[in-house]
């Protein structure tokens, strides 16, 4: 059996420091649902990473410098190139074999990650308003995920179809 992984998507925040220089991702993003996911997440020792709309997939220590870009969706015919150029092979070894795939965030980010992956993934607060969203991560009841959640809200998303 693998260990959960939680992707945490970036926010549109940023702290100011990094128009300066960089700084690791998890000290550059200050979006209020990336600060819960991540106060929750160290807190309870949890394997996490970063789905960023400019880097693609980036683990908390990764070194960023200031963008500005928004999550656009992913299709199987779409060219990410970036998505994995700023992890190892080993990294992107857990990306691949981690179960299940907890995203942390909308729909959108949630149907990135599975396609880019190739893999199913469980998103609960897809679909959710802003204030829900904040409450339910904040409540932290997500962290009780099992291989398979059968009774928590949410949603399963498989990876897009190819159109060939």
């Amino acid at each position: 059996m693998s260990e959960i992984l939680f992707i945490v998507p970036c926010s549109a925040r940023k702290h100011p420091a990094l128009k300066s220089g960089a700084m690791a991702a998890q000290d550059a993003y200050t979006g209020q649902a990336f600060r819960i996911c991540q106060r929750i997440l160290r807190q309870q020792r949890r394997k996490w990473c970063i789905l960023s709309a400019h880097y693609g997939f980036i683990w908390p220590s990764t070194l960023i410098e200031w963008y500005e870009q928004k999550m656009e969706p992913v299709t199987p015919g779409t060219v990410w190139e970036d998505c994995f150029q700023h992890i190892t092979n080993r990294q992107y070894a857990r990306l691949r074999t981690s179960r299940p795939l907890i995203v942390l965030g909308s729909r959108l980010y949630a149907q990135a990650a599975a396609t880019l992956l190739h893999q199913t993934v469980f998103a609960p607060v897809a679909g959710l308003p802003i204030g829900k969203m904040l409450s339910r991560l904040a409540a932290g009841d997500w962290l009780q995920i099992s291989q398979r959640p059968p009774s928590m809200a949410g949603v399963w998303l498989r990876p897009l179809a190819s159109s060939r």
